[in-house]
């Protein structure tokens, strides 16, 4: 009987190469004797947000290394149909900002396509919605784009509407605002929004630090919820702190995760980043995280399951049980969010005042104005 020479490689492992290799431009790998499932590393990809970078990975191997022709046919018609979308997205932000401009707003654009401007290729940082922050201005905005059509999203942090076909989030605040440790980062990120930058398509983005705050903040919320974090918000972390290393002082951020009490969030974060970029950052490292944590939280996010749904139309203390059951089984996993215990449990959302929010933000706004002039 033969032997079977074809070494088999995990599809994650290889998807993880192959963002590395197209975003960080590091790393060479033989696929040659190797049996991968295209198919399974394609939907994958798609899963995990990652699709045109692992496509642009596997543009740069050899010839003989690449998958079929028909893989790569529907490879290509996939990404381009991202990348459409992100083109139509653009247009629709454009227009946002122009109405806004009319009206004395200034935009602040999160995550997704304000994020996507630092890749060497922005088109390929795929994204489902257009985030944005008004500084102050959000009822207006609801109604400039919505028509007071719009519904809440979680914890009531933003309101969505779709306007020109596109799904947009207006944030009433820049994150959850539910816990106290969550209010702490909230006050931080607001009072730090007179660094925030113009880029020249006429919006405002969040400080390096700043967005790394943020960016933490938000794959912590995912790994909170039922909706999981994805290996794209651990590259776009690792990519954030790779491009602007020189810009973020390691001290000041440091002495920032400890002020608003997410060192310990930062610290798996961190190291979760490093595992999927194949970078060091050794430097904003103060302590190691065990590797059975960051093993257990890789192994999560390709699961897509960072926790239970909890069906509200169960009795409450039905919900209360469930979720206690889960918390004792992912002390883990809890011991780095910025969540309590007692919050996790019974989920007791404090919705934000928005006149509340204005008011605090008030002199910033005045500043960012006299700076525009």
């Amino acid at each position: 009987m033969k032997v079977n020479n074809i070494i088999p490689i995990p599809e994650e492992e290889v998807m993880l190469k192959l963002v590395r290799l197209a975003v960080f431009g590091g790393g060479s790998f033989n696929l040659k004797d190797s049996d991968i499932n295209w198919d399974k590393l394609m939907n994958i990809s798609l899963e995990q947000g990652v699709l045109c970078w692992v496509w642009e990975g596997i543009c740069k191997l050899p010839a003989e290394q690449q998958p079929p022709r028909q893989n790569r046919i529907n490879w290509g018609l996939s990404v381009q149909e991202w990348r459409d979308s992100y083109y139509l997205q653009k247009d629709v932000l454009n227009q946002i900002i122009s109405v806004c401009n009319r009206e004395g707003i200034s935009v602040l654009v999160l995550k997704g396509i304000g994020l996507s401007e630092i890749y060497p290729i922005p088109e390929s940082r795929v994204s489902g919605d257009i985030d944005i922050y008004l500084f102050g201005d959000y009822e207006k905005g609801n109604q400039l784009f919505s028509g007071g059509n719009y519904t809440f999203g979680v914890g009531d942090k933003h309101a969505s509407f779709i306007y020109q076909g596109i799904n947009v989030e207006n944030h009433l605040t820049l994150i959850n605002t539910n816990t106290r440790k969550q209010r702490l980062v909230e006050s931080y990120l607001e009072s730090k929004l007179i660094d925030s930058k113009m880029v020249e398509d006429g919006y405002y983005i969040l400080s390096p630090l700043s967005n790394l705050v943020f960016l933490i903040m938000h794959a912590l919320s995912h790994m909170e919820s039922h909706i999981s974090v994805t290996i794209k918000n651990m590259v776009d972390i690792a990519y954030l702190l790779y491009k602007n290393r020189s810009s973020i002082d390691v001290t000041e951020c440091l002495d920032v995760m400890h002020r608003i009490k997410i060192a310990k969030s930062f610290e798996l974060l961190l190291s979760i980043s490093e595992k999927v970029s194949g970078l060091s950052f050794m430097d904003f490292h103060e302590n190691i995280i065990h590797k059975e944590d960051v093993q257990k939280a890789l192994g999560m996010i390709f699961e897509r399951c960072t926790s239970i749904e909890v069906p509200l139309s169960l009795p409450f203390f039905t919900q209360i049980k469930l979720r206690r059951s889960y918390y004792n089984n992912m002390r883990w996993k809890y011991q780095y969010l910025p969540f309590s215990r007692i919050s996790c449990i019974v989920r007791e959302y404090r919705p934000p005042i928005s006149n509340a929010i204005k008011q605090r933000l008030k002199p910033i706004i005045q500043l960012m104005n006299i700076n525009r002039q």
